[in-house]
This record gives structure tokens, C-alpha cells and sequence, in this order.
């Protein structure tokens, strides 16, 4: 009883901050202008669903901490948690590259296909032009997080599904950093299960130290070494 009202408790806020927020998302959004402040209300949107959850996202640097200038941010993906918790952890504006699907979500999906980038995994075509699209967002400044499984990975806590080449090729070309992120506790704060069920749990994000690509299979491999490894040491040690 006590989690189903939890729960309950804490659909009711998700959705009423969102709605309080999303006027002024909304219209911040029709304007490039506007984008990194439509991030912004999302930002405090997380901000406030994390305090009223019970939720806190605790944010760890394993090395140097990412440079100045766009970086492309590589963690792995379990939960839909995840984006909303990266929300918290990463204090520069990024674009998210998401599939199309997000863009029919009622007012979320507006937003997305204004801020973020939509790809289509089964379109060839699709897939270029993201990686036109996120070169571009690069060249403008702008820093990218892309989940390099590709979707969810492995549905086992401290798994990690193999990665795709297409972040590590993005960052080849355009000469700017991977920055690998872990995060090993989110498939438990909100497991791929349904129902969807939240569980009251402290989220933990870690970022690695760069990673300049000279090489993408070279890349793909360390990348996904550090993240693999980072999650195998905190599963099951939920008391670290």
C-alpha cells in the first residue's frame, strides 16, 4: 500500500510541474533563441520532481572533468529516468539525439522536435541526417548526449548491451571529445517493467575522463570498457 501511494504521490507531481512549466517551455521553444532556456524549465521541472520524490542525484567526476566547448556526452541507457536525471548532472545546454517516436508525446514531443534530435533507427536515411543534424548542433556550440547502445541495453542492473559505431564516428569528424558517463542505479529508481513503478532510490551520475577519438573502433571499445566496468564495481553494492 505504501508504494502504490508513493507512486501515486508522485505521478501527481510529475505531471502537475510539468503542466505549471510547460506554457513557458512551449513558447520558449519556438525560438532558437529560446532553446537553452526551454532547457532550462526542464531542468527545474527535474529539479522539483527529484525533491518531491525523495530522490537525490548525486554526481561523481572519475578524471579530469569535461573540457570547455561541446562535448558529446556517452552514457549507457536503462531506465526512462535517465534523461530527466541527466538533466541534473550536466550543467551546460546539450541536445539530445532521442528516437522519433518522442516528437508525438503531447507537449513533451513538441519540444523535442524544436530542441532536440529525432532519429528513425530502421531509416538509413534518418540515421544521416541525425549525424548532419548533430554535427551541426557541435559546430554551433552546442553539447550532445547520445546513448551509444542505441536504445535500452541490457535489462539486467550492471549489464551493459554493445554499442553502436555512430557516436564515435560523429566525434572522429568533428574533432570533439567523448565524455563517458555511468549510471549504474536508475533501471532500479524506475525498472523497464509495466507498470512503470518508482522506486525511492539515490541516483549516482559519474562522468569518466574524455575520450579524443582518433580512432572510432579504438574509441568504441575504451568507451565501453570504463562504462562496463564502472557498472559492474556499484552492482549490487548499493551502499557505495
Amino acid at each position: 500500500m505504501a508504494r502504490t501511494l508513493y507512486n501515486f504521490w508522485c505521478a501527481f507531481w510529475f505531471v502537475g510541474i510539468y503542466l505549471a512549466l510547460a506554457p513557458a517551455c512551449l513558447l520558449a521553444a519556438r525560438w532558437a533563441w529560446g532553446h537553452r532556456w526551454a532547457a532550462r524549465f526542464y531542468h527545474w521541472w527535474g529539479k522539483a520532481f527529484f525533491w518531491v520524490a525523495g530522490i537525490r542525484v548525486q554526481t561523481e567526476y572519475e578524471g579530469p572533468r569535461p573540457p570547455t566547448g561541446p562535448v558529446i556526452f556517452c552514457p549507457n541507457h536503462s531506465s526512462y529516468i535517465d534523461v530527466p536525471v541527466l538533466t541534473q548532472a550536466i550543467s551546460r545546454f546539450f541536445v539530445f539525439i532521442g528516437k522519433s517516436s518522442l516528437g508525438r508525446v503531447p507537449i513533451f514531443g513538441y519540444v523535442f522536435r524544436k530542441v532536440h534530435i529525432g532519429v528513425d533507427r530502421d531509416s538509413l536515411r534518418s540515421r544521416y541526417a541525425v549525424m548532419q543534424q548533430a554535427a551541426a548542433a557541435l559546430a554551433q556550440g552546442k553539447s550532445l548526449v547520445l546513448f551509444p547502445e542505441g536504445g535500452f541495453g541490457s535489462p539486467q542492473p550492471g549489464q551493459l548491451g554493445a554499442f553502436k559505431e555512430g557516436a564515435f564516428k560523429l566525434a572522429a569528424a568533428t574533432g570533439r571529445p567523448i565524455v563517458p558517463v555511468s549510471l549504474p542505479y536508475n533501471l532500479l529508481i524506475l525498472p523497464d517493467q509495466m507498470p512503470l513503478r518508482l522506486h525511492r532510490q539515490r541516483a549516482k551520475v559519474i562522468f569518466h575522463a574524455p575520450v579524443w577519438v582518433t580512432d572510432p573502433e579504438t574509441a568504441r571499445q575504451e568507451v565501453h570498457r570504463t562504462i562496463a566496468q564502472t557498472l559492474a564495481r556499484h552492482w549490487p553494492g548499493l551502499g557505495n
